[in-house]
């Protein structure tokens, strides 16, 4: 899952949506709109007219804009699955056949 924070300088919603991100542990990557013409047409092309933009990489992909409280906590929520899906996965490969003995 990868999450974009698209944001612009001086916007108080986007400093409150990255650190709450920051302080639940979920990352993401900032993209400055103002500096990013691309980022900018990209962000208008979702439907969306202010900052913060969020955009997670899916699946399925979902955006939304504004500070989200609920939306951003459904993302720890997801990060969290994951690790533990890969924990899962990786107990489950560590048969006794596979263990290495000394």
């Amino acid at each position: 899952m990868a999450v974009t924070v698209y944001s612009q300088p001086g916007c108080g919603p986007c400093r409150v949506t990255m650190r709450h991100l920051d302080r639940i542990g979920v990352p993401f990557v900032s993209v400055d709109i103002r500096e990013d013409p691309e980022a900018a047409e990209f962000v208008r092309s979702l439907g969306h007219q202010q900052t913060p933009v969020v955009v997670v990489d899916g699946p399925p992909m979902r955006h939304w804009s504004g500070y989200r409280r609920d939306e951003l906590d459904s993302l720890q929520y997801a990060e969290s699955n994951q690790i533990g899906a890969l924990l899962h996965i990786e107990c489950a490969d560590s048969t006794p056949d596979r263990l290495l003995t000394a």
